[in-house]
């Protein structure tokens, strides 16, 4: 197309034409065809992310669908104690994060208060035939929001072991007397913890070591239940509880004599020359007593492919937990109240198992100290100011016989607990570090005590009796 403009004088008798011009003027016809060849392939390029974007949706919605129905019978299953079908939802391809859901099952059927539930399905990511998503869980006191993996098996999808490098790169926080490991997705969840938990380990380390006593806890955080602990441990930590193993029960007969036990809160490789100089100290005889001739009865290692729940790192102690993002974060991405009381218990039991070390004697002896080395490790965790009342009566050697039986027997912990709070009212807390360095060393329950608390064993089950009457 083309415009033609002429200027002209003149009237209807006669006009003279004084100006032309012309704007545009015809084009090659082969420039219009590159237009419309443009314009077509824009068209065609939009239809196309059209449609791509709409199988895009349609796939997310299946993705969402199939994995709601996954959520939704997990839920189910949870709420029905039935492990089979909750079994079948678990990666088959992977035997051994099957073993730690089993254990994990097994945890939220026995924990007293109600079962952490799976609510509903908040964000997904698909990565090829892996998944992720956030799932709402419910608690009894405010729900969580924990990361979940799944893995596509021959078009199914399963709930899978987490993909760690998936969480970030590693990084680390650190304060006076706690340095906390993790990767970067916890970051949010970490940046508040970490001050409150150098509060704690700082109180922790003045009590147990005196107003000199200097200690550092390197807190490790992770995803892979492997790094964290066996099954069983690693269970009750993701519902907020903290659980470690229990302690490993060592027997050795005496040529002419009772059976010597010895009870070890520490792994027996550490525990090892310890165990062999207390022996040497109370039972020394005409030959030496050799480290092979004790015999185990029950191990802590339950599960010897995993890392110990806690460890020394030089001068250092290190204690291992879950990603707060794994078992569940605040709807702000904060640590809720339940996993850092978790931790605090954590690394509080830890810290008196590795100043406790290894205890040696008869069976009620044995029994009867690692009652009260719990009861103060509950007691570091949570301090309790006046008797629990509400608790029916045990001796001290029933409450560590329970507690060996059952590491998680919330029962048997209170009572612990509430034998420490006697000794905190009575003889203040101070007195906890001379009560452990003498459980360690005595064979009997009244040298410790008259050693630790000038009193024996019968005076002081008496006192902790009247104290409960109050």
């Amino acid at each position: 197309m083309s415009i033609r403009l002429e200027w002209q004088t003149g009237d209807d008798g006669g006009r003279t034409t004084i100006a032309l011009e012309s704007e545009g003027g015809s084009r090659p016809s082969g420039f219009r065809w590159s237009w419309m060849a443009l314009l077509l392939l824009l068209a065609f390029g939009a239809g196309m992310a059209v449609g791509i974007g709409w199988r895009y949706v349609q796939a997310r919605r299946a993705l969402l669908s199939d994995l709601d129905a996954v959520i939704a019978e997990l839920r189910l299953y949870i709420e029905q104690g039935d492990r089979e079908g909750f079994m079948a939802l678990m990666d088959p391809g992977d035997g051994v994060w099957r073993a730690y859901q089993t254990a994990w099952f097994e945890a939220l059927q026995k924990s007293p208060s109600p079962p952490m539930l799976p609510v509903e399905l908040l964000d997904v990511t698909l990565e090829g035939d892996r998944a992720w998503a956030w799932v709402l869980m419910q608690t009894d006191v405010d729900p969580v929001v924990a990361r979940f993996d799944f893995a596509l098996r021959r078009g199914r999808w399963f709930i899978a072991s987490p993909d760690v490098s998936a969480w970030g790169e590693p990084a680390q926080s650190s304060a006076e007397h706690v340095v906390v490991r993790y990767r970067a997705l916890d970051a949010q969840a970490v940046e508040g913890t970490v001050p409150r938990l150098d509060r704690f380990v700082t109180n922790g380390c003045r009590l147990l070591d005196g107003v000199g006593g200097t200690c550092r806890v390197i807190l490790e955080l992770s995803a892979n239940p492997l790094d964290v602990g066996p099954p069983a441990s690693v269970a009750y930590m993701r519902l907020h509880q903290a659980v470690q193993p229990a302690p490993s029960l060592l027997q050795l007969r005496l040529p002419e004599g009772p059976t010597i036990l010895v009870l070890s809160p520490l792994p027996l490789p550490l525990a090892q020359e310890i165990v062999r100089e207390r022996l040497q100290a109370h039972y020394a005889g005409d030959a030496p007593l050799s480290w092979p001739r004790l015999e185990v009865v029950r191990s802590s290692r339950d599960w010897p492919r995993s890392a110990e729940v806690f460890s020394p790192e030089g001068p250092d102690l290190q204690v291992r937990a879950p990603s707060p993002s794994w078992s569940g974060v605040g709807e702000r991405g904060e640590t809720p109240d339940a996993w850092e009381d978790m931790v605090r218990h954590h690394i509080a039991e830890a810290m008196v198992r590795t100043r406790l070390g290894p205890l040696v004697g008869s069976a009620s002896y044995v029994d009867a100290a690692w009652a009260l080395a719990v009861g103060i490790a509950e007691w570091l965790a949570a301090p309790q100011v006046v008797p629990n009342t509400a608790l029916s009566w045990a001796s001290l050697e029933s409450v560590g016989r329970s507690l060996q039986a059952d590491p998680s027997d919330v029962l048997a912990r209170r009572r612990a607990r509430d034998a420490a709070a006697y000794i905190a009212a009575t003889w203040g807390p101070d007195a906890f570090p001379a009560l452990l360095r003498a459980l360690g060393e005595s064979i009997d329950l009244d040298a410790a005590l008259s050693r630790s608390l000038t009193v024996d064993a019968s005076s002081f089950e008496a006192g902790w009796r009247a104290y409960r009457s109050r």
